[in-house]
């Protein structure tokens, strides 16, 4: 019989998961940038408290998202918008490897910030392009600029 704890957790991934299958492109991206500024989070405090494996752990994901959101641009759609992201996500990853090898905090913090901002605009665009859905789909923006499925 799994414990009450195993079995939250269990839940949890069956809600994620779902949440996931059904996400929209805006909202697949808008879950990263949460994703993200949680781990940047738990970057900040293993490095604070010297734990080397919740370092390296965190670290590694917010890598991992943040390639995620630059390699899911469209650049051929996106234009000039998707190319500065493009520029932003590279600058993001080499100031998260210089961070995380010096164990600064305040480029941790830096880079949350800088995140902060685009999760917060990201969710204004969202809200803005939700009232005014047009054939059933989110406009251009989504298309352009979000993660591709396929």
């Amino acid at each position: 019989m799994q414990s009450k704890k195993t079995y939250v957790k269990t839940l949890n991934r069956h809600y994620l998961e779902n949440k996931i299958r059904h996400a929209t492109q805006a909202d697949l991206v808008l879950m990263l940038y949460e994703g993200a500024l949680n781990f940047l989070n738990q970057l900040r405090n293993a490095i604070l408290e010297k734990n080397h494996t919740v370092k390296d752990d965190a670290y590694n994901r917010v890598q991992a998202i943040l390639q995620e959101l630059q390699n899911g641009l469209n650049m051929q759609e996106g234009g000039e918008i998707a190319t500065s992201l493009g520029s932003l996500y590279a600058f993001m990853l080499k100031h998260l490897f210089e961070a995380n090898n010096n164990s600064d905090v305040q480029a941790v913090e830096s880079i949350s910030v800088m995140l902060q901002e685009l999760r917060e605009a990201w969710e204004t665009a969202m809200k803005e392009q939700k009232s005014v859905i047009l054939d059933g789909q989110y406009g251009d923006v989504y298309q352009k600029l979000g993660p591709q499925r396929g």
